[in-house]
């Protein structure tokens, strides 16, 4: 727009309207266009003032809780690493979403090439996501830090997520200086994390309709993929957290080559247990479960519904809790085990009786 230059004129009237100077009529029209700026320049810091109130209003219900929390994720004046979002939403777990992202360059403004990443955020934002976000989070972090090899790897535990629609140049302006706006951008609950796209365990092993195993290679292959669940369990035990979820389905793997020329080809290269979102400090004591209707490869002692003289691992207090345990994941990785045809014999360290590990009640729940 023009700069007009805006000086105090006396309210046009109709006398002011009607008269034939010249010099009264452009004043006229200076005052009048000077009113319709000072009104267009009201009406966008309405809209403006309106839409970020809004904004941080949602910036405090995804973040106000985050704070003090152990693992980073504490609410953020989002002055760490910015995060562009790209495609669509996708459910993972029984709480959270994911979505693919690319880290936003601070030099040359450009969404960065390099890794395959994915922000997983949660459905809700109560105390109640944040506390299962928070402990998944820590637990992905304690492996990390322990050396694990076969845990998906966590690479931000505070970040910041574009805003769909935001002016990408406007934004990475501003990442550049650590002046990033709420109306730009958002801390969610949740974390980044890299992406691991060969499909998951359960998708490979092409169970029927009564839950055997079609793959062609397991026999090749099934004791190679076992070796490396089980060193990765170790190892986030060795951290002190149990992953409380151990299933093919939370299980990642490498691609394999459509044509593979050798044997060893034909079997994923890695592997790395995901979904941690269940995840718990060894001994800390934890809600039990309501119901044992569809968690059919989880320990009895972890719910309410299941008899007192099936909690063979002896993890329930009797109160509606149950002791976090090793045992709680190797009975799940013995089970899985000989769901794929191999010997519980075969591996050390296994619980000898896992006690019921199979529907039980007659709630319907969530796995």
């Amino acid at each position: 727009m023009s700069s007009i230059a805006c000086k105090k004129h006396p309210h046009p009237t109709a006398a002011s309207h009607s008269g034939s100077s010249g010099s009264g009529s452009s004043s006229v029209k200076l005052s009048m266009l000077c009113m319709i700026r000072t009104c267009l320049m009201l009406a966008t810091a309405s809209l403006w003032l309106g839409d970020a109130a809004r904004d941080s209003e949602n910036v405090d219900m995804a973040g106000a809780a985050l704070e003090n929390d152990e693992a980073g994720l504490q609410k953020s004046d989002c002055k760490g690493n910015l995060w562009r979002p790209y495609g669509t939403w996708k459910k993972a777990g029984a709480w959270g979403e994911v979505f693919d992202v690319r880290k936003v360059r601070e030099t040359n403004c450009k969404s960065s090439t390099s890794g395959s990443y994915v922000l997983k955020r949660g459905l809700q934002n109560d105390a109640d996501t944040l506390k299962i976000f928070k402990t998944e989070a820590n637990a992905m972090q304690a492996a990390k830090d322990n050396g694990c090899v076969g845990i998906v790897e966590i690479e931000d535990t505070a970040p910041c997520l574009e805003k769909e629609g935001t002016n990408k140049a406007n934004t990475c302006s501003a990442t550049r200086k650590s002046d990033l706006l709420q109306w730009m951008a958002v801390k969610p609950i949740g974390f980044v994390m890299q992406k691991k796209d060969g499909g998951t365990l359960k998708d490979w092993l092409q169970f029927d309709h009564r839950g055997r195993p079609l793959q062609p290679n397991l026999a090749t292959c099934g004791m190679a993929l076992l070796d490396k669940v089980k060193k990765a369990l170790d190892c986030l035990h060795g951290a002190q957290y149990i992953h409380g979820d151990v299933k093919p389905d939370n299980i990642f793997l490498s691609k394999v080559p459509n044509n593979p020329k050798t044997k060893a080809a034909r079997c994923p290269a890695q592997l790395w247990l995901a979904d941690l979102g269940l995840s718990s400090k060894i001994d800390n004591l934890v809600t039990q479960w309501n119901c044992y209707a569809c968690s059919t490869h989880l320990p009895a002692g972890m719910f309410r519904d299941a008899p007192k003289n099936s909690d063979t691992l002896a993890i329930s207090d009797g109160q509606g809790n149950f002791v976090a345990s090793a045992a709680i994941d190797l009975c799940s990785f013995k089970l899985l085990a000989e769901r794929m045809g191999a010997s519980a014999d075969s591996f050390e360290g296994l619980p000898v009786n896992c006690g019921s590990m199979g529907p039980r009640g007659t709630c319907n729940c969530r796995e």
